[in-house]
């Protein structure tokens, strides 16, 4: 009779719960803490962010909020096995729902200012060791919210350590 209870239990769970796919405990780890669930604030445009910086009295980083597409382009945006990718500015001009700058006469004559690298790092500053995609369950051309600091390269490119995604479905 325990058996037969034990087993009608662990059905019932799995009924309830969902008996799908596991999740590794270190991308659980993650998720819970870099998934946010709700837009972190109004975002930013990149070239915003690329002027601020670059002022004469800047400083190194500033806290941002990013709109942005995972999209550059020909190019693949992601960084294998890291979580990291390329983005594109996703503000849009007048209050355009979605705007890609590739394809924009205006945005496409300074395209720098519309991309940024994006990456999440580890504890020890070090970028995470899982795969964007498979981290935050992302895709191409996907809309997203990247909470974190930004700060320019050697290239005076924007670098955005982030520390919260919002992801639009």
């Amino acid at each position: 009779m325990k058996s037969i209870c034990l087993t009608l239990s662990l059905f019932t769970v799995c009924v309830v719960a969902g008996c799908g796919e596991s999740v590794d405990p270190k991308i659980s780890s993650l998720r819970q803490k870099l998934l946010l669930t709700s837009i972190p604030g109004e975002p930013t445009p990149v070239g915003e962010i690329r002027k601020a910086l670059k002022a004469e009295d800047a400083a190194e980083s500033m806290d941002v909020v990013v709109k942005a597409g995972i999209y550059i382009g020909d190019s693949s945006p992601w960084e294998a096995g890291k979580a990291a990718f390329v983005a594109t500015d996703a503000t849009g001009h007048d209050g355009e729902k979605v705007h890609d700058p590739h394809t924009c006469p205006f945005c496409k004559t300074h395209i720098e200012d519309y991309f940024m690298f994006v990456s999440f790092p580890g504890d020890k500053g070090e970028t995470i060791d899982v795969d964007s995609r498979e981290l935050f369950q992302l895709e191409e051309k996907q809309l997203v919210y990247v909470k974190g600091k930004a700060s320019l390269n050697e290239a005076d490119e924007v670098i955005i350590q982030g520390n919260g995604l919002f992801t639009e479905k």
